[in-house]
């Protein structure tokens, strides 16, 4: 469709009315907030990150000519951090509109170190944590971490050989293909492990798989509030609610489309 849909939940995310649609888009991919009322998102088809004020109706340009940007987070200085997967590197693009290499030396590998001799393999997603940022290295089916010592440590204990569905110690735990990852409010981490059609939560240094069924290769996932997240399970076309205490799954109902969303 081309569009961006920003939707507006009740008090029991039973039902969502869209509040606006951004039309014209060219194939969007991965979205963050933006300043006060903005959103952030990402074009991989043509390379460009751009800026949605939800008060007016034109997008602004970001940043461009990137490889093949997909996840974004807002960092604690209002910059944009940016997964280029096509060049294998994380990017920031400051307040002021500046854009620089902050990991990653733009070959693709799974080594650690610091920030600028790291190599990453396709970083897909990336979120802020109280130890750095964390990201999603589909490539090499990790979890990895920025430090904001500028080093990369990769979490968990996967490679481009070994991917599975193994849980445990984070460092012995074993991913295949993880696109989506966001931190909750308790400190923990939600991942949307694509590969394995689960979602895998990361709490004390450990990896657990949620027992939630149903899924076909969710790609993003984001806590609407405490307990509660929003999963795009991509290979239903669909988005879906999941309560991570009991791991009840419903679709909310959107109103407001002139055709079904699941």
């Amino acid at each position: 469709a081309d569009r961006a849909l920003i939707l507006r939940f009740d008090g029991n995310h039973r039902r969502a009315l869209v509040d606006q649609i951004v039309a014209g888009l060219d194939r969007p991919s991965k979205i963050a907030r933006w300043g006060e009322n903005s959103i952030a998102m990402s074009l991989p088809t043509t390379g460009a990150v751009i800026g949605i004020d939800l008060d007016r109706p034109d997008p602004i340009v970001l940043a461009e000519e990137l490889g093949r940007p997909q996840g974004l987070t807002t960092d604690l200085d209002g910059s944009v951090v940016v997964c280029d997967a096509g060049d294998d590197q994380l990017v920031r693009i400051t307040e002021d509109g500046a854009l620089g290499v902050i990991a990653g030396t733009g070959f693709t590998g799974l080594v650690d170190g610091p920030a600028a001799a790291a190599e990453l393999a396709q970083p897909v997603a990336v979120t802020r944590t109280a130890h750095g940022l964390v990201f999603c290295d589909a490539g090499s089916n990790n979890l990895r971490l920025l430090t904001d010592k500028g080093r990369v440590h990769t979490v968990t204990d996967s490679s481009f050989t070994r991917m599975g569905l193994i849980d445990g110690p984070a460092h012995k735990a074993v991913l295949q293909r993880p696109t989506g990852v966001a931190a909750l409010s308790d400190g923990s981490l939600i991942v949307a492990d694509t590969g394995n059609h689960r979602l895998r939560l990361v709490s004390d240094e450990r990896v657990k798989t949620l027992g939630v069924a149903g899924l076909n290769a969710p790609e993003g996932v984001t806590e609407v509030r405490e307990g509660l997240v929003l999963v795009a399970d991509t290979g239903n076309h669909r988005l879906v609610m999941v309560d991570l205490d009991d791991h009840r799954v419903w679709i909310p109902d959107v109103i407001g489309l002139s055709s079904p969303t699941a």
